[in-house]
């Protein structure tokens, strides 16, 4: 077989696409570091993808592949930051944009996946990752939000000193603030927005002083464009509202970005959260945690060889998988689903009854 003359063109590493899409991604997500990490998870995605070593791709899919708006971003070269692009117009349509197909031919989310499965170089969690990556085109905020019941919240006519006091007892760095009722939020407070009332002794102030206008999102919103619209936005928390514009819970880009990485542990979190006391006889646990320890603490939890943790008992026992609000009366105690991540149970409240 003779060899091809036509010019082979250099392929580029890792490294030098890492460095074209983060610099292409900048005008959608303006913070370096951010730019950083959404251009690391593209790369990783296209990476993982079948390059022509395939029947599948040598019929057309991997040419589909490289015309992705990703790849394009990746491969072309910048334009200027003062240059409008479409994707400059629709920000908030987020990193997830970049892997919508531009030709007709591109592959759809479910071939994706089928070429993802076919690559056995990728594994497992990389593969749980990138279906969490496209998962969050399909997902609302209702989903993942914190609901109503479980949020930490401080009174408009509280201090600064009460504010901090309960930060401290729940380990949230911000604590929305109401008037009258949860239905009227009327900002956020951050605690480093404390630290200096509470140097200079003025801690009897009130909160609203140092408070922030918070964001509304409806129930109804998809979470990508909302990663985009926060991030635009710089703010940390969303208060969700439901049709009749009450409060409806809350999320934070904290619970966007673990759909897609699991739990985050930052400097502030010790392995003893896994079990938080709220009050006497009232408990926040990670569905993680071990029949063992629950069954230490005196909780009606039965030890089994079906399962380990306190997430799994709960699923054996309800026989069915819960939404956030289900509870479990059992023993003289309730347990209430706070938050699911998809179909694991993520967090539980624990109430030992009267």
């Amino acid at each position: 077989m003779l060899a091809s003359c036509e010019p082979t063109r250099p392929q580029p590493t890792t490294m030098t696409l890492l460095m074209k899409a983060s610099f292409a991604l900048r005008s959608v997500f303006p913070p370096p570091r951010r730019a950083n990490g959404f251009a690391a998870v593209i790369i990783a995605v296209l990476r993982a993808l079948p390059r022509g070593n395939s029947p599948r791709a040598q019929n057309g899919y991997t040419d589909a592949m490289r015309e992705t708006r990703a790849e394009k971003a990746v491969m072309d070269k910048p334009k200027p930051a003062t240059a409008e692009t479409p994707e400059d117009k629709d920000k908030s349509r987020g990193f997830l944009d970049f892997l919508r197909p531009v030709r007709r031919d591109a592959p759809s989310e479910e071939e994706l996946l089928d070429l993802m499965d076919e690559n056995a170089e990728i594994q497992e969690d990389e593969k749980r990752m990138i279906r969490d990556i496209l998962g969050l085109a399909d997902m609302a905020v209702r989903e993942i939000m914190t609901p109503r019941v479980d949020m930490m919240l401080v009174e408009d006519c509280e201090s600064c000193l009460v504010a901090l006091e309960r930060m401290r007892g729940t380990g949230y760095s911000r604590l929305p603030v109401y008037h009258d009722d949860i239905d009227g939020i009327v900002g956020i407070v951050h605690y480093k927005d404390l630290i200096g009332p509470l140097m200079d002794g003025r801690t009897d102030e009130p909160v609203t002083k140092y408070m922030y206008d918070a964001l509304f999102v409806p129930e109804t919103k998809d979470v990508v464009p909302l990663l985009g619209e926060m991030q635009e936005q710089r703010q940390q928390m969303a208060i969700v509202v439901d049709e009749y514009g009450g409060t409806d819970g809350l999320i934070t880009v904290e619970d966007i970005v673990e759909e897609i990485v699991g739990e985050i542990m930052d400097e502030t979190d010790a392995d003893d959260e896994m079990i938080t006391l709220v009050e006497a006889g009232v408990w926040r646990a990670d569905g993680r945690i071990s029949t063992d320890d629950a069954i230490e603490l005196g909780w009606p939890v039965t030890d089994s060889d079906d399962y380990e943790t306190i997430a799994g008992w709960l699923l054996a026992t309800l026989d069915y998988v819960p939404k956030p609000g289900d509870e479990l009366e059992i023993g003289g105690y309730q347990f209430r689903i706070e938050r699911m991540r998809r179909r694991r149970i993520s967090t539980v409240r624990v109430q030992k009854l009267a």
